[in-house]
């Protein structure tokens, strides 16, 4: 069937030519995509706003858990992660995951991510690196064509990864998100046991994984937020049975803060992440003591003042023999 005609000449297309060219365009944009993701698999690479925040984290967490520290929490102020990249946080070996499916162990899934999509609709398990051992470790990871960090995504590229000491004061993180029943740990999500951890926010606790796509509005960016608060608690998290841990199983806790109305969940005048650290790295110091005064000696005589001082002591004046 024709759907154009012309009197001077036969302009139109068939119905066939239509879809053919359709088609055509969309393989073209397929093998574009291909090869743009491709490029970014091997070629990607950490930009420096993304490793700037990805440090910040690591020394923020030493910093909460440093026994000269007196402050519960700390906020990472403009938090900003590159397109496709994700903070990923693996707990150490033998602690069970918010999935509540699986405990962790290195070289094996040790993460849930949570953000669905079109591309990725079913939660994914992350292994944790081999590379970290048995404590707890962090890892900057690219999430390659499809955005979403998950499988060995971490494990692939550790030169971003950083692990903390196996006997640790804690062994496991957390992600508050805001959609409540979203991750299935009974002993963080518990309707009889609203904020276990000591944390006032609606949501749930999940596995650390933060994202830098918005999953409330799927395939855009999440750019900058306003804060990234990080809590640490004394709250224990799950452990194997008959695994052996030579550190605590402290949980931290990182939430993810919007606006600044959010922080009245947390006390007032919270620290940045940033000052603490500079705090606890500057030594203190001691005020110095001013030295001591001795007292002054009384000055000689000379001259006139000998006979005076002379006279007073009861002794003469010494005569001098002319020659």
């Amino acid at each position: 069937m024709r759907l154009l005609s012309s009197k001077k000449g036969d302009l139109g297309l068939s119905l066939q030519q239509i879809i053919g060219l359709v088609l055509a365009f969309a393989v073209i944009l397929m093998t574009l995509g291909l090869f743009f993701g491709l490029m970014n698999i091997f070629t990607a690479k950490a930009d420096p706003g993304s490793i700037k925040t990805f440090n910040g984290i690591y020394d923020a967490v030493g910093a909460l858990y440093d026994e000269r520290n007196t402050h519960e929490a700390c906020i990472i102020k403009s938090e900003f992660l590159k397109a496709d990249w994700a903070v990923v946080g693996f707990n150490s070996d033998c602690v069970r995951t918010a999935d509540n499916d699986f405990y962790c162990e290195h070289g094996k899934d040790c993460a849930e991510e949570q953000c669905r999509s079109l591309s990725s609709p079913a939660d994914s398990n992350i292994e944790k690196p081999s590379w970290c051992g048995t404590g707890p470790c962090i890892c900057l990871c690219n999430g390659g064509v499809v955005g979403d960090v998950s499988g060995n995504d971490c494990a692939e590229d550790t030169k971003n990864c950083r692990k903390f000491p196996p006997d640790s004061k804690f062994s496991a993180f957390y992600f508050i998100n805001p959609t409540e029943g979203k991750c299935n740990d009974p002993d963080f999500n518990n309707n009889n046991n609203p904020g276990i951890l000591g944390i006032n926010r609606p949501g749930s606790y999940c596995d650390l994984v933060i994202n830098s796509e918005n999953c409330d509005f799927v395939g855009t960016d999440r750019g900058v937020v306003y804060g990234l608060v990080i809590s640490k608690t004394t709250s224990l998290s799950p452990v194997k049975e008959g695994c052996t841990m030579s550190s605590g199983h402290a949980a931290i806790v990182f939430d993810l803060v919007y606006k600044e109305s959010d922080l009245s969940a947390y006390k007032k005048d919270m620290i940045s992440c940033s000052e603490l650290v500079r705090e606890l790295m500057t030594p203190k110091q001691e005020p110095q003591k001013e030295p001591e005064k001795k007292p002054e000696e009384p000055a000689k005589p000379q001259g006139e003042d000998i006979t005076t001082t002379l006279q007073n002591t009861g002794k003469s004046t010494p005569s001098v023999n002319p020659k």
